[in-house]
């Protein structure tokens, strides 16, 4: 529902941009360029052809807003016979799962397979965590080698230990 006031909100916007921009442009024109003494008599009918001109492009974007409102329209009544959410939260969380198989390196069919995803989508996720990708072999080699580090700690005795002591 937002997204659809939004549009209607941006086409407004635009639509009333337009008339501006239409509006200035006759205005600079008008004031940049000075009429000679023969353009005199015929202004009242160039006039009339701008003001026809406006009018007939103000009316194509009416016809073309009309258009785009029973557009909107029926996009709502499809939505609400078919049941479609209009939220996104089952395919956000879809892209979640496919990325944390991406880090674990899963393939882009895998990742289509369980997710539900188009195969642009899943190659899309995997390229680019493809260099942040989590190998749990590696990641037990690592560990390994911290505990060993810890373990190789010289050990305080309990009368250097700061905190054994009591004042």
């Amino acid at each position: 529902m937002p997204d659809v006031l939004f549009h209607s909100i941006a086409i407004l916007a635009l639509l009333a941009g337009n008339a501006l921009l239409i509006g200035l442009g006759f205005i600079i024109a008008r004031w940049s360029s000075a009429p000679p003494p023969e353009a005199e008599r015929e202004e009242p009918s160039n006039l009339h052809q701008d003001l026809k001109g406006v009018m007939l492009a103000l009316a194509a974007l009416g016809e073309r807003l009309l258009k785009l409102e029973m557009q909107i329209g029926q996009l709502r009544e499809q939505a609400g016979q078919e049941g479609l959410p209009l939220n996104r939260d089952p395919e956000q969380k879809s892209f979640k799962i496919a990325t944390k198989l991406a880090l674990q390196g899963a393939g882009a069919d895998e990742i289509m397979e369980l997710c539900g995803l188009t195969r642009g989508e899943a190659e899309l996720i995997c390229m680019l965590h493809a260099s942040n990708q989590v190998n749990p072999s590696s990641m037990a080699g690592d560990l390994m080698k911290l505990a060993a580090r810890v373990t190789d700690l010289p050990r305080p005795d309990a009368a250097g230990d700061p905190r054994s002591r009591r004042q």
